[in-house]
């Protein structure tokens, strides 16, 4: 399984394998990240904090938005060890969890873009499940500027 040594090399990792493909092609990837001593540290080992900085870091990548389907589930044995499941926002399964609106909605795929995320903060590792079954046009780029996500991470 091919391994990104920390969080900040996934955007890139994605970025390059995303480079090359077609829009509309199908697109699956698994890897391990590496959590080191200074980002485990600095979020007092919590999962839901290490699964945003994952899902940011992929947003990046790819330029997909990912909206979280549940929150994390911590195993009942080892608070540190959780899962997390995200979901392209772009999916026609999210056009049916919401009622009807007077609001424009956005176009919606049938991608079945799901990312799982399976992180064990004992073992300094979160695996990631990344798939996209259609490669669709991005959603219009309102990402929150660095200095303020950082910032906000703080606050969390």
């Amino acid at each position: 399984m091919p391994t990104c040594s920390t969080c900040a090399e996934i955007s890139n990792y994605i970025a390059n394998a995303i480079d090359d493909l077609n829009d509309y092609a199908k697109f699956s990837l698994t890897y391990c990240v590496q959590l080191d001593e200074d980002t485990i540290k600095d979020i007092d080992r919590n999962v839901r904090i290490i699964a945003k900085l994952i899902i940011d870091e992929i947003e990046e990548g790819d330029n997909y938005n990912w909206i979280a389907t549940t929150a994390p589930n911590l195993s009942a044995c080892h608070s540190s060890v959780g899962n997390a499941y995200f979901i392209c926002s772009q999916s026609f399964e999210l056009e049916y969890e919401f009622k009807d609106s007077s609001h424009e909605r956005i176009f919606c795929y049938n991608c079945n873009g799901k990312i799982s995320i399976k992180i064990d903060i004992l073992a300094a590792e979160a695996k990631v499940v990344l798939k996209h079954k259609l490669l669709h046009e991005r959603p219009v780029n309102v990402t929150m500027p660095s200095e303020i996500k950082s910032k906000k991470l703080v606050k969390i």
